[in-house]
């Protein structure tokens, strides 16, 4: 399933536009937090990132690319649970990026395996259709615990709140495990303003990005 997935997703991150929406979407959440004034700080000494969940070294370059364009120093760790994305990145992005601190962790997102360590910055994208709605808590309460204080979140997903919106899930669920061999999950706009709020996250709604019922939200610690 691994190698279907990621073989599978590449006829979509090979597109150039791929790219492109990746570019844009980094820049346009980082953007949105100035509508709840939340000062975002990528110079920090040691800035850390974290893309949680990969496609492959598509998203894994421009996550990159995205953040030493803002820190030259930042470390970077690239997370998932298939091996597959990870060892094509690791491959071809070792090279391009050998003065990089890059860390490659192989680790389920409820649970992950960093020792001692917390991050400023974590990014994801169409992450949590794949957790259920109890999973997405522990999840958010995980990203939570390895995130510092100042610390920030983006990512999109689908958040259906109309009957439009259900029909949609349906179809993404069904492309989703007949074409991709995954299982995917609907959650509502409502389930994701509720996880926000359990986790005590200042968070704002950016918006749409593209596609129908896929939107932006961009989560900030105070705490």
């Amino acid at each position: 399933m691994e190698m279907n997935y990621y073989s599978r997703f590449k006829i979509i991150s090979n597109n150039r536009l791929w790219r492109r929406y990746l570019r844009w979407a980094y820049k346009k959440c980082i953007e949105d937090f100035k509508k709840i004034n939340c000062n975002i700080d990528f110079s920090k000494r040691g800035f850390t990132a974290l893309l949680c969940g990969t496609s492959g070294e598509i998203t894994s370059e421009e996550f990159i690319n995205f953040i030493m364009s803002r820190n030259k120093k930042a470390r970077i760790i690239i997370l998932d649970i298939a091996s597959e994305q990870l060892e094509q990145s690791k491959i071809i992005l070792s090279k391009k990026y050998n003065k990089v601190a890059i860390k490659y962790l192989l680790s389920d997102a409820k649970d992950i395996s960093l020792k001692n360590q917390s991050v400023d910055y974590i990014e994801t994208d169409g992450f949590l259709e794949y957790f259920s709605k109890q999973d997405m808590d522990i999840v958010l309460k995980e990203w939570d615990r390895i995130l510092k204080k100042g610390g920030f979140i983006t990512l999109r997903d689908f958040a259906s709140n109309s009957q439009f919106g259900k029909i949609i899930d349906m179809v993404r669920i069904f492309i989703g495990k007949v074409y991709f061999g995954v299982k995917l999950h609907a959650h509502s706009f409502q389930d994701f303003i509720n996880a926000f709020k359990d986790t005590n996250f200042s968070f704002v709604n950016g918006g749409r990005a593209f596609l129908p019922t896929y939107r932006r939200f961009s989560l900030y610690k105070h705490h």
